[in-house]
């Protein structure tokens, strides 16, 4: 079940779901979500590490963090603001981004907040190649 209403959703999920579920969700949100999950649970009695959790994030990653870094640069100039500010816009809005070693990082966060599954949002033109570079270069640091 997906949803984050923290009074009526998340407590729905937690007395009837086998899997929870949010999409394009900062880290810092995704853990305050996760917490009042676990306090659903506990308080209908159901033991909160019987609740899969999965994120759909979206994904930005290219072959290296120098390169993102780049690409970064780039981006935040088209749109007239700080490489920090276009960072802080794809932290706002759940993206998994920058090169192998920043992505895995990201992602390795969002496991230790609870997350299991990960159902990825790519939204490059070039879908076939992100997907692949996730593959090869972010996946078998999860195995």
């Amino acid at each position: 079940m997906g949803g984050g209403g923290e009074k009526r959703t998340l407590r729905i999920v937690a007395r009837h779901a086998d899997w929870h579920n949010l999409v394009v969700t900062p880290l810092a949100e995704f853990r305050r979500k996760m917490e009042i999950l676990d306090a659903h649970c506990e308080d209908l009695g159901r033991d909160p590490g019987t609740l899969g959790r999965s994120l759909n994030p979206s994904l930005l990653l290219r072959e290296t963090d120098d390169e993102f870094d780049a690409y970064a640069a780039d981006r935040a100039k088209k749109r007239d603001v700080s490489v920090e500010e276009y960072l802080a816009l794809l932290e706002s809005q759940g993206t998994i981004f920058g090169g192998p070693d920043r992505a895995s990082e990201m992602l390795r966060s969002f496991v230790d907040a609870g997350c299991s599954y990960f159902e990825l949002i790519v939204r490059e033109a070039d879908q076939e190649g992100a997907l692949r570079r996730f593959a090869e270069l972010v996946m078998p640091r999860f195995r």
